[in-house]
């Protein structure tokens, strides 16, 4: 697929090449059905497409008027030539060009998002309690969901009462979890392949509840650990969810700004951490303890499964 120029002005002809990047992705002679911004793939500057915009089954982009570029002839390829940001796609359904995000990075959740634990932390801290001959209070699962390792290890020895201290509460907790991740790692469906489709888009990071132990076992046995650019647990920092520190500091780490950063979250208190970090939060709604109405009032959008969480999702959000 050869490379041509983009200048002002200039409608594209049938048999013109879009060496660039596109609002929406659009396959072969189906319309974009909305205008918006373009990117030359070569020198990076950007120009505004009017109209609709059609791929032929060659690749070709045809229709519309590009607006705002300077004249300037792009570097010509050949059929596997790279156009920068873009998704490389093959055969009838081939596209010239992959859509420009409003976002530098994507930050995930762990538990809840990408590994169905939820339940599994729940079933340990019970089963802990248990043990030690206490009830289990109405309001502890949801009070220690998003907690970090500090703070849920005080609440399981001042609030539910287990033996020992909250440092006791914290490694026979994280010990019975590590047996179970061993067993078994419960994923949330289509979290392995919502990973590597993001990290095709964006620099990745994740800020999770977990201790750093499980964090790294998880995203190990998950085949995703290198995808990840920054990891943060809450525990290292000062105050687990619904505080935003762990989305402030995945920020800071991948140096971006977090009103230019995305993130799927599935817990009221993930939710109001993340959106208190001014971030735009997708919300992944788990069968455990859903989001209340409240928190889900501050996603831009609340998808029913990961496999939802697509470019093209990114590219539709405000």
């Amino acid at each position: 697929m050869a490379l041509d120029h983009v200048a002002d002005s200039q409608s594209l002809q049938p048999g013109d090449i879009l060496a660039g990047q596109i609002l929406q992705v659009v396959g072969p002679d189906e319309p974009a059905g909305a205008d918006g911004p373009v990117r030359c793939s070569q020198t990076g500057e950007v120009a505004h497409v009017d109209g609709a915009v059609q791929v032929e089954p060659s690749g070709n982009v045809t229709g519309g008027n590009v607006h705002g570029h300077q004249r300037r002839r792009c570097k010509p390829g050949g059929d596997d030539a790279a156009l920068t940001g873009c998704e490389r796609r093959t055969g009838r359904d081939r596209l010239a060009a992959m859509a420009v995000l409003a976002f530098d990075a994507f930050v995930f959740d762990l538990d809840g998002v990408l590994t169905d634990t939820e339940v599994m932390w729940d079933e340990v801290r019970r089963e802990l309690a248990a043990q030690d001959g206490q009830p289990w209070p109405d309001a502890a699962t949801q009070a220690m969901m998003g907690m970090s390792t500090s703070e849920w290890s005080a609440y399981l020895a001042d609030t539910v009462g287990l033996d020992g201290s909250a440092a006791d509460a914290a490694r026979r907790t994280i010990e019975a979890m590590q047996r179970r991740y061993q067993q078994q790692l419960p994923l949330m469906p289509g979290a392995v392949a919502a990973v590597h489709r993001m990290a095709r888009s964006l620099p990745l990071g994740l800020a999770s509840s977990s201790p750093r132990v499980l964090i790294d076992e998880a995203l190990t046995q998950m085949g995703v650990l290198d995808l990840f650019t920054v990891t943060v647990s809450t525990e290292e920092v000062a105050r687990g969810k619904p505080a935003p520190d762990g989305y402030l500091r995945a920020c800071a780490l991948l140096g971006v700004d977090p009103g230019r950063a995305v993130c799927a979250e599935d817990s009221t208190n993930g939710i109001m951490a993340a959106a208190a970090a001014g971030m735009t939060v997708l919300a992944v709604p788990p069968q455990f303890h859903p989001p209340t109405a409240d928190a889900l009032a501050l996603t831009a959008a609340s998808l029913t499964s990961l496999d939802e969480l697509t470019e093209e999702l990114l590219v539709s959000l405000p």
